[in-house]
């Protein structure tokens, strides 16, 4: 998040949300990973909170043009456990590329708790509640935790990880007391624009899946599954938000190409009104570009990880320009990230200018453009 005042208010009962953004990271289509920005605004302008039940149409009115950071799963396990004693260095030098965007997100990995039994399954991930405050350090905006290690300390962990996301204050989507509430959008005002984000997750072990899918009944992930429950998600969020944004955790295991059924679901969530679809969970980067109606990428790669290794150690920080008439992309930059002992660097010189090539080659196999199909 660019530098600015927070303010917040409790929406839906949990979440703590809005926050105020000062200036406009403009970002050239650069391989270099240099971030050069153009700043705009003097000063820091007020959020609007935005409350469940509440109805606020998007304006039709030209906007100014905004810019969202996306990075990919990260996580704080075994010897990256001790780089949250010093919260404000814990996410690496390569979130600098996230704190220059007016909003940002991630996605985490873990349960954030001390309590619970891990879950039946080879690895289980937690984390204490410092992690929130080095997402907040690293100016992420919001987080997804719709993945397949949220719950990795069942039920009891789940409303552990709820009560300090509430101490928090740190917007987090995808995860709730109740299917309501994991469904439920993040709604933050960039400069005069209100983004909603979503997100949830086709990921899950098979023996976990009934216990960690959030119902009526009981807190869990929003899961793809519940695909009617997501699409109503997008189109609600839609007649409230300017831009609309969707996270998914999909993807098979090591490849770089998207599956027919990421690029339908893709399809599906475009229709239903999503702008901006962004995803991780195959854990290597998969192509990203403009597909009629919108702009997807399928694989941000994994941010941060300990034994990340080969392709699984290579990621990127993607920076969207939109302009809000016409909710376009207006310019695309990819900064390539290095995970060296599990932490993101920034790659530069003539390696970023060959990674942002490879990136590029990543359209073919997953069916998007480099350039925008009129809407």
């Amino acid at each position: 998040m660019t530098e600015g005042e927070a303010q917040v208010a409790v929406w839906g009962g949990r979440r703590a949300i809005g926050a105020a953004f000062l200036g406009l990271s403009l970002f050239a289509a650069s391989a270099c990973g240099s971030g050069a920005e153009a700043g705009e605004d003097g000063g820091p302008s007020p959020a609007s909170l935005d409350k469940a039940g509440e109805s606020a149409s998007p304006s039709t009115e030209p906007r100014k043009p905004i810019t969202l950071a996306f990075a990919g799963d990260l996580s704080f396990q075994g010897t990256l456990r001790k780089r949250l004693d010093d919260p404000a260095r814990a996410l690496g030098p390569a979130a600098s590329a996230l704190g220059r965007a007016n909003l940002s997100m991630v996605n985490l990995e873990t349960a954030v708790t001390s309590v619970g039994i891990p879950a039946p399954k080879p690895t289980a991930f937690r984390a204490p509640k410092s992690a929130f405050t080095a997402l907040r350090e690293a100016g992420v905006d919001v987080t997804t935790m719709a993945n397949d290690h949220g719950m990795d300390y069942g039920q009891t962990g789940l409303r552990d990880t709820l009560r300090e996301i509430d101490r928090a204050g740190h917007p987090v989507v995808g995860v709730g007391q109740d299917a309501a509430d994991a469904f439920r959008p993040y709604i933050a005002t960039a400069k005069d624009s209100r983004v909603a984000f979503i997100a949830a997750t086709q990921l899950f072990d098979e023996n976990l899946a009934g216990a960690w899918t959030a119902s009526a009944a009981q807190g869990g992930m929003a899961s793809t599954r519940d695909l009617a429950r997501l699409l109503a998600a997008v189109r609600e969020a839609r007649a409230k938000a300017d831009v609309v944004v969707v996270y998914l955790h999909w993807g098979r295991a090591s490849s770089g190409c998207p599956s027919p059924e990421q690029r339908r679901l893709a399809d599906e969530l475009l229709a239903a009104g999503a702008d901006v679809l962004v995803g991780a969970g195959s854990g290597v980067i998969q192509g990203g570009g403009y597909v009629p109606g919108g702009f997807v990428q399928y694989g941000l790669g994994t941010f941060q990880a300990e034994g990340a290794q080969g392709a699984a150690a290579r990621s990127g920080v993607l920076t969207l320009t939109l302009t809000l008439t016409g909710r376009s992309v207006t310019s695309v930059k990819w900064e390539p990230v290095e995970l060296k002992g599990g932490v993101p660097h920034l790659v530069k010189g003539a390696a970023a200018t060959a990674a942002v090539r490879d990136w590029a080659a990543l359209r073919g196999c997953a069916g998007v453009e480099a350039s925008a199909t009129p809407r």
